[in-house]
């Protein structure tokens, strides 16, 4: 994990990507207008007093038009609510749930490529496996399960066994992998005493065994500590800097701030917004901190309107305003006679642009 710490303090305080957005990307994801829609079986729906209810099925659109690209060799955050339709897209993206309509490909190839000649079952049971794409790809589901009585070699053997890595090849990969994840202290002991963020690290372990080129994570960093975070978050860029491509989906956004090339908002089904972290600021009008002495119940008023959001820190009051509002909110601080401390520009944060935008799918 040495290599992993010193590599993420290195990614940590950089606020954009390196690469290049101009060069030509090979494409490693891509969702063209992907739909999924749920049928939940009449014994849940059906109402007694309402008799036209019988027979009919409600259809829930848990993914609705989703269109997106992953390149080769970046970390890609899918960010969203509960219930946004991360997970979902997540395991359509993996070959696990069919989409209702649309086309998603990995390298190039298919996930759901059929042909029309197949039958019915067929076409349900066999995805042929995206011309061999799906094998170029490791998966980490939101919860995961281990046999808590097993080490972590022994995981690790399973795995590898169901891969189909060679047996001269097995023991040497699998300490390597031990000690990447930085389980090395831990080999001997059962799985049953893994704390969460350990469970986490055996299960990335488990998804690199076949020594993927694409990573897709669901959830990863949820319910870990502030620490197994930041391990995490280090493990993950030690895996960007191998050459791999990593799509993962959270709800924590200081981590996907910290670590991602590109984010993708989606709400309710839908793509919202893409990007890197700076085109994403740059969609807005750029916003100015102001910290005002003291506060009153006019200038709270006065700036209610015009400021994204205001907060009283000790005894000073902090208003985040877009750039046009700025003299407004002055003018209203002189005329209730406040003293400006300072006006500061500043960048939007994840958090503030997703909550935004959030606000402007209700308000449609």
């Amino acid at each position: 994990m040495s290599e992993a710490k010193s590599d993420a303090v290195e990614r940590d305080g950089a606020a954009t990507p390196t690469a290049e957005q101009d060069a030509p990307r090979e494409s490693v994801i891509r969702f063209e207008s992907v739909k999924k829609t749920f049928r939940i079986p009449i014994l849940h729906t059906f109402n007694p007093k309402d008799w036209k209810s019988r027979g009919y099925r409600t259809k829930v659109e848990a993914v609705k038009e989703v269109s997106m690209e992953v390149y080769r060799g970046e970390i890609f955050g899918f960010l969203g609510p509960n219930g946004a339709g991360k997970s979902t897209s997540i395991k359509m993206l993996t070959g696990l749930v069919r989409p209702s309509s649309g086309r998603i490909s990995i390298f190039g190839q298919p996930v759901w490529d059929v042909p029309a000649s197949a039958s019915p079952l067929a076409r349900w049971f066999n995805r042929y496996r995206a011309g061999g794409a799906l094998d170029r790809m490791g998966y980490l589901p939101e919860h995961p399960y281990f046999y808590d009585f097993l080490r972590p070699t022994e995981i690790l053997e399973f795995f590898a066994r169901l891969h189909g890595v060679p047996k001269a090849r097995r023991s040497h990969r699998i300490e390597e992998l031990i000690e990447l994840v930085g389980l090395g202290h831990a080999r001997e002991r059962v799985l049953r005493k893994f704390s969460k963020g350990m469970l986490q690290r055996i299960g990335i372990a488990a998804c690199l065994i076949n020594d993927p080129e694409l990573i897709v994570l669901d959830e990863p960093l949820s319910g870990l500590d502030p620490i197994g975070r930041k391990e995490l978050r280090d493990l993950i860029y030690t895996l960007k800097k191998r050459g791999k491509t990593i799509f993962f989906s959270s709800h924590i956004l200081h981590d996907i701030e910290l670590i991602c090339d590109r984010v993708a908002f989606i709400v309710e089904g839908q793509i919202r917004e893409i990007g890197t972290l700076s085109q994403l600021q740059s969609r807005d009008n750029p916003l100015v901190e102001v910290l005002v002495h003291g506060s009153t119940a006019d200038f709270l008023e006065a700036t209610r309107g015009l400021a994204k959001s205001v907060e009283s820190i000790g005894q000073m009051t902090q208003c985040i305003v877009e750039e046009p509002a700025v003299e407004q909110v002055l003018r209203a601080a002189f005329d209730q006679k406040l003293r400006i401390a300072s006006v500061i520009p500043r960048k939007a944060t994840l958090e503030e642009i997703f909550v935004a935008e959030a606000k402007r799918k209700e308000a449609s």
